[in-house]
């Protein structure tokens, strides 16, 4: 199938259906609105109660460790005032007890005075008996010492004794195994009394203060124990089945309730204190902004529906002026679906270009020639994907049509030669103008086209060569003789070149001889069929040549995968790669890269590529590379590449030569290959 980037039309559908359609989907809006509206309002409750939730945790918790913090400070004041008799004690027992001891351990536990007695007798008091505290203390002697007789050693006993203007004075008292008893007193309670419900209290009214808080308190069965300034009174426990089930579930729960008026979320949780304040904390918060944001939801819901029944006579409307677009549409399609099915079939290449130079269209047989993904460049500019105007179809009026023959270097150095016929419309219903361009692959027939000619020239020349190469090789081989007989029986003088001479002319009919044979192979040349490990051959020719490219700066590499076989015999395979090799060899005059690779070019094909990275093939030498006598290299018969090609044109195969973007040549080689070679293509 072709591809186009054409759109597809819509199928007519039944109008009766695309109203029930375009109510039933109002009614879907509209009812999931509503059940967004109520979901919302649920979740805006369930944040508030657990907001007020988490908030009475953190109440709870901070009331808790304020009581209980007030245990422990107690208990340490308490612990302070036992190490103080401890050392009194210990200071009693050595006999170094004075009352500046006595007065620094008073000071230490941070209490008012000490008194020691033994019995009903003062064994030391401070302060002195003048102050009015210790006249206090004195006159206390009947109860100090009735809680005196219950002190055992080594334990402490607290103890109040009222009285003391207005106020009352707390005993810490010990004894020893002497039957001394030894009390530090302060005035009042041993820490401030009533802290911890300051404290409790501070903390309700200041977080009563924060914006959507209408009331916080704390409450009992006896009533409310700490509230927040606005409560005035609240039902009891006793009277609210609310409040009790909270406190029995020992969990926070919620309900919407009525405070000065107004609707509130009140939220209880149960409090349980090592101290007094057990009971139920309550939190009230302001609804306000929740009916203020359902309400506004509620409005948009009404505007929603609104557009929606304008929506639904809007679409009424476009459906009829739909209907009557849609059988054009249809048909329009129906043309393209014809003009897709037409390009799918036609085994030549069609590419479809817009005024603008944008692919429109490519079909499959193009794809095969072009070598192009149609998917990839449909959409783009003909220039960004042919880089110039290879087909030169801008030249072509409006309403006629040309043809050109074009060459095509695809990926991998690949030569394609295509004949194109352009033709351009001019569609003045739209206003748009387009190009349809047909093209064929000819590049067998060209490749057969060239191998005939080059054949048929290669007979003429090989018989005309045969002929002139065996006369010149009877008095040729006359002359090597004679060069021989010279050097072996003439004596010449040293001093003469006499000696240079006969080797130089020595050397020169070899490489006449040489000529003379290249001859003979190119015109007697006959396809013998075998087949050889491409591998081994590289592996032995490298071997060979690695001593003479080691000297030029040569290196050699070749990526060839094992298994490869091809059907040809090595002999032959080893000139025609020879060749190849050293003509790369040479070309990189100061040294450079000569690569060998190969890979499956079809089922029953290999792909060879010899490239280099010297000089590259001269312009003018680029068609003619391959036809006899012809050479880039000074000195050169020109018969290396016509015998090369000669080779692999007989064995079914095929040679192009390019040169690379990056520099150098490189020679692409397609000969048989033999089926079991493990390659895959």
């Amino acid at each position: 199938m072709s591809k186009s980037r054409r759109s597809r039309a819509t199928p007519k559908p039944s109008l009766l259906l695309f109203i029930i359609s375009a109510l039933i989907l109002c009614l879907l809006m509209l009812s999931y609105s509503i059940y967004g509206l109520q979901r919302s309002k649920r979740n805006m409750l369930e944040i508030l109660e657990n907001s007020g939730a988490n908030l009475l945790k953190s109440m709870a918790f901070n009331s808790k460790t304020i009581i209980e913090g007030g245990m422990l400070l107690e208990d340490a004041v308490r612990d302070g005032f036992a190490r103080s008799i401890s050392n009194i004690q210990d200071a009693a027992s050595g006999n170094h007890l004075n009352e500046d001891y006595l007065a620094s351990q008073v000071w230490a536990a941070n209490a008012d005075g000490a008194i020691v007695l033994n019995k009903k007798k003062i064994v030391s008091l401070y302060p002195n008996k003048a102050v009015p505290l210790s006249k206090f203390v004195v006159e206390s002697m009947e109860s100090l010492l009735t809680v005196g007789e219950e002190l055992k050693e080594d334990e402490f006993e607290t103890f109040t004794v009222a009285g003391y203007k207005d106020d009352y004075v707390t005993f810490v008292g010990g004894s020893d195994s002497l039957g001394n008893k030894y009390f530090l007193f302060k005035i009042g309670a041993l820490i401030v009394p009533g802290w911890q419900d300051i404290s409790i209290k501070n903390l309700i009214d200041n977080i009563s203060r924060e914006p959507g808080i209408e009331y916080l308190l704390l409450q009992n069965y006896d009533g409310i124990v700490f509230a927040s300034r606005r409560v005035e009174r609240m039902p009891s426990i006793e009277d609210d089945p609310f409040l009790q089930k909270s406190l029995e579930d020992s969990m926070a729960a919620s309900r919407i309730t009525q405070f000065y008026g107004k609707d509130v979320l009140e939220v209880a949780e149960s409090f349980y204190s090592q101290g007094s304040f057990n009971g139920i904390f309550r939190l009230g918060l302001s609804l306000d902004l929740y009916h203020e944001l359902t309400h506004d939801y509620q409005n948009r819901i009404y505007i929603l529906s609104g557009i929606m029944i304008l929506l639904i006579f809007l679409l009424l409307g476009v459906t009829f002026l739909y209907q009557r677009k849609i059988l054009a549409a249809e048909s329009l399609q129906h043309a393209r679906n014809v003009y897709d099915q037409i390009l799918s079939q036609i085994p030549s290449g069609v590419l479809e270009i817009d005024g603008e130079g944008a692919i429109l269209a490519l079909n499959a047989a193009g794809e095969k020639i072009l070598g192009l993904n149609a998917n990839k460049i449909i959409g783009h500019s003909y220039y960004e994907v042919f880089k110039k105007d290879i087909l030169d179809f801008e030249n072509v009026g409006i309403g006629s049509t040309a043809s050109k023959e074009v060459e095509l270097i695809r990926e991998r150095h690949e030569k394609r030669i295509i004949t194109a016929v352009f033709s351009r419309i001019d569609d003045s219903t739209i206003g748009k103008q387009s190009n349809l361009i047909v093209f064929y692959d000819i590049t067998k027939l060209k490749t057969l086209e060239e191998q005939a000619r080059r054949h048929q020239r290669l007979k003429e020349l090989g018989d005309m060569s045969a002929g002139v190469a065996h006369e010149i090789r009877n008095p040729l081989n006359a002359i090597s003789i004679a060069v021989q007989r010279l050097k072996e029986e003439l004596v010449v003088d040293p001093s003469t070149d006499a000696n240079s001479l006969l080797e130089h002319l020595s050397t020169e009919t070899q490489r006449l001889n040489r000529i003379v044979e290249d001859f003979l192979l190119l015109a007697r040349y006959k396809y013998q069929t075998g087949s050889c490990d491409l591998l081994e051959v590289i592996r032995g020719l490298i071997g060979i040549l690695s001593p003479q490219a080691e000297k030029a700066n040569v290196r050699f590499q070749y990526d060839i995968p094992s298994g490869i076989e091809v059907m040809l015999s090595a002999e032959d395979l080893k000139k025609v790669l020879i060749n190849l090799l050293v003509n790369a060899m040479q070309s990189c005059q100061e040294g450079g890269d000569v690569s060998i690779s190969a890979a499956a070019h079809s089922d029953d094909k290999i792909r060879i590529e010899v490239s280099d990275t010297g000089a590259g093939i001269p312009e003018e030498l680029a068609g003619v590379i391959f036809e006899p006598y012809i050479s880039g290299k000074k000195g050169g018969a020109g018969l290396g590449l016509a015998i090369t090609a000669r080779i692999i044109n007989d064995a079914g195969g095929s040679i192009q030569a390019t040169n690379r973007p990056e520099g150098g040549a490189i020679f692409t080689l397609i000969l048989p290959g033999n089926q079991q070679s493990n390659v895959s293509v």
